[in-house]
């Protein structure tokens, strides 16, 4: 089995100057972990997860300012939140995604795809072409449905 035969074909993507409020929407509504970030012509180029909304400043973790100001329907600017914590609507996918992120080819070989998803730690993975052209979107709660349907 290939992971084309498990990915999600019709994926949501967005552009690296999506406003991190569009992005939030998108993972709560649809109730995803990540989207992948691609250019013009649909090359990958990042991803936005769950994690990359959590900044981390000489070890610490600001979970608490997030979840105050997601409240307020607003969300950290990561360059901010060592000075003075503020809060600037205009933050972009562009500032917060995982650039240059792991993707798979739609041939890989399940068991494979489940190696990567154990060395990497990673939950979700945009399929790519031999060319980086998105066409899909594979996670790890895919490999765990088809494992449990093998069995």
């Amino acid at each position: 089995m290939q992971v084309k035969d498990i990915m999600t074909k019709d994926v949501m993507f967005v552009f690296d100057h999506t406003t991190v409020n569009n992005v939030a929407d998108i993972l709560t509504k649809e109730r995803i972990h990540g989207v992948p970030v691609v250019d013009k012509d649909r090359k990958v180029i990042g991803i936005v997860t769950e994690t990359n909304f959590f900044a981390k400043v000489d070890g610490d973790l600001y979970l608490s300012k997030f979840v105050k100001t997601i409240k307020k329907n607003k969300l950290p600017d990561v360059k901010d939140l060592k000075n003075k914590n503020e809060i600037k609507v205009e933050t972009t996918v562009g500032d917060i995604m995982t650039k240059n992120c792991v993707t798979v080819s739609p041939e890989m070989k399940v068991e494979e795809l489940f190696e990567v998803f154990r060395k990497k730690g990673f939950h979700t993975i945009p399929v790519a072409d031999e060319n980086g052209i998105l066409e899909g979107i594979v996670s790890l709660a895919d490999v765990i449905a088809i494992s449990v349907r093998l069995n």
